[in-house]
């Protein structure tokens, strides 16, 4: 580890616990409303920014 960068520690703090699966919540939220309402939800994925609604929305049409 490069010394500048702080060593993780645990902690028993419930609201930092519970924080990564709120994120996990309010993203699938964030998808959801942007599919029923027809806006894009932008996400960075490999260095590039992706319309992840667009993508869903794509995945969904059947092909002929």
């Amino acid at each position: 580890m490069n010394p500048t960068t702080p060593t993780p520690t645990r902690t028993r703090d419930p609201d930092l616990l519970a924080a990564g699966d709120a994120l996990v919540r309010s993203a699938r939220k964030a998808l959801e409303l942007a599919l029923a309402t027809g806006t894009p939800c932008y996400i960075w994925r490999d260095g590039k920014i992706v319309d992840l609604a667009a993508e869903v929305r794509a995945a969904s049409i059947p092909t002929a």
